[in-house]
């Protein structure tokens, strides 16, 4: 077992949410893990440091509640934090995600708790931000406490989740990540004949491009109205029970990682990420909206002549 880590499940009603404190707890003492429900996401990341300070143990591990722990793997990434250097303040794993269909930073987040006494303070509970962890892992970078990443796929992201889920997760990333689901949509095509979360996907990508939908990560916070979609679209919601075991997480960990196509878009898409002015594709896409923008203006106008 691994015993120098406190774990903070941050949950919000996701499906996986049973199954990922099942799995944390075949490497980490039950007692140590703390499931929450906190709304706004800042106020969870307050909680997350003040439930690390409270255990007093050397590290303080978050896990959202819509990961699959690779516990396999989980152990390695602990093992290799602690070989860092200890003004280090926050790690980043690898995680693979299910509909950007790439590996990314993220998934398991790990704290030093030592650290964690000055970054309560800056936790930002004021301002609206999207990101409120990421801010305070940026201004304890000003204070000289650095981040890093360990190259480890740890985490599955956004399998086995609800419909209602996927659906937002898409509405989401229509806004972030824009440029990334033009190049995936014919790839999730080929997908959702076999697989129907892509069909939402794709539904919910469609929706996207047709309203302009002030979105907020949070379900709690998200459209009031997804029974409704989900019976105008003909689709009934999962059930709660998820059947899946860590050897099976694993597997598919291994598997997608070493997976020639999600490497390809996994280099396409963080090249377009890092620097996208310099990426063909940006001026392409960039050129698509203007004329997309120029047709409607001429049509808007040819309707009053």
């Amino acid at each position: 077992m691994i015993d120098n880590v406190a774990v903070v499940i941050r949950a919000s009603g996701e499906r996986t949410e049973a199954i990922c404190q099942q799995l944390l707890e075949e490497v980490i003492p039950t007692e140590n893990i703390t499931l929450i429900h906190e709304s706004p996401f800042s106020r969870a990341v307050q909680r997350t440091c003040e439930i690390g300070i409270e255990y007093g143990l050397p590290w303080t591990l978050t896990v959202d509640a819509d990961l699959l722990v690779d516990v396999h793997r989980l152990r390695d990434f602990i093992c290799e934090a602690e070989k860092r250097d200890d003004s280090i303040f926050f790690f980043n794993a690898i995680m693979i995600d299910k509909f950007l269909y790439m590996k990314r930073q993220g998934g398991v987040h790990l704290y030093r708790t030592k650290l964690l006494h000055s970054a309560l303070p800056n936790v930002d509970l004021e301002t609206v931000a999207i990101r409120p962890e990421s801010h305070l892992v940026r201004t304890m970078n000003d204070l000289g406490y650095p981040n890093d990443v360990i190259d480890i796929s740890v985490t599955l992201h956004d399998f086995e989740q609800y419909y209602r889920d996927i659906y937002r997760t898409i509405i989401t990333h229509s806004i972030r990540h824009e440029m990334y689901l033009k190049q995936l949509y014919p790839f999730w095509q080929e997908l959702a004949q076999d697989d129907e979360d892509f069909r939402i996907a794709l539904w919910a990508y469609e929706a996207s491009q047709l309203f302009t939908v002030q979105v907020k990560l949070d379900a709690r916070e998200f459209l009031s109205n997804m029974d409704d979609i989900l019976e105008f679209l003909g689709v009934n919601e999962k059930s709660g029970d998820v059947d899946i075991t860590s050897d099976i997480v694993h597997e598919r960990t291994t598997r997608l990682s070493n997976d020639k196509r999600l490497l390809k878009y996994t280099k396409q898409l963080e090249s377009i990420r890092s620097n996208p002015r310099r990426n063909p594709r940006y001026w392409i896409f960039r050129l698509g909206e203007c004329l997309s923008e120029a047709g409607k203006y001429i049509q808007k106008n040819a309707t009053q002549l």
